[in-house]
């Protein structure tokens, strides 16, 4: 299907206009998907963190209602947070927030070592990615346990699409307004270049009367 000289031009503007769309549109997702996950981590060893360092003094003293309590306001905190358990200095769990029994091959999933600041593991449940997160229970140089928690990474990945769509949306909105402000900015541009065109064929043909300027009303 052959395009005139003006079709050719708003296709190639358009087609411009959806280069532009569609490297701006994997560059939101790219960053986007990386920053929601990144804060996703750091939310939760800033959990963990905060959740061992108030867990000393029940383990101490085997308050396991404490530790009951602690955990359960844990997983309050957000939809995203799966579970919480805690580990004693042998590996056995103290106390946990699983409603159908601990999983046993869960506790040795993530290790994390007494000089560190925390472990971050994906794990595969076959229908969810969860980030679990192992943390050290230290007093004093003397590590009492381990404090485990586990946040869905599936819902961050809900939330990132949501923003992708949002983008997607925004960008094709952006291109069709830019398209048809362009195409009423180039018919004016267009048509004189068609008409030059046209006269020039003319002239080519041996049609030396053709006129291509308007006709003035005023002459010297």
């Amino acid at each position: 299907m052959k395009l005139g000289f003006r079709g050719k031009i708003i296709l190639s503007f358009f087609s411009l206009l959806l280069i532009q769309g569609l490297v701006i549109f994997f560059w939101v997702s790219h960053v986007v998907k990386d920053s929601m996950l990144e804060e996703l981590k750091n939310r939760g060893i800033s959990i963990g963190i905060s959740l061992s360092a108030r867990m000393v003094e029940p383990i101490l003293a085997m308050d396991f209602l404490r530790m009951k309590v602690l955990v359960d306001e844990t997983v309050q905190l957000g939809d995203d947070i799966f579970y919480t358990f805690v580990l004693d200095g042998k590996d056995n769990p103290l106390i946990h927030t699983f409603k159908q029994g601990f999983p046993v091959a869960l506790k040795t999933a993530n290790t994390v070592l007494d000089n560190q600041k925390g472990s971050i593991q994906l794990l595969d449940t076959g229908g969810q990615l969860i980030y679990d997160y192992a943390i050290p229970v230290i007093i004093n140089d003397n590590r009492l346990g381990t404090l485990r928690l586990g946040l869905f990474r599936t819902r961050a990945e809900k939330a990132v699409n949501k923003i992708v769509i949002s983008a997607v949306v925004t960008i094709i909105l952006a291109i069709l307004i830019a398209g048809v402000v362009g195409i009423l900015l180039l018919n004016p541009v267009t048509k004189s270049i068609q008409k030059l065109h046209e006269s020039s064929e003319q002239a080519l043909r041996g049609n030396l009367d053709v006129r291509t300027a308007p006709t003035l009303k005023k002459n010297c």
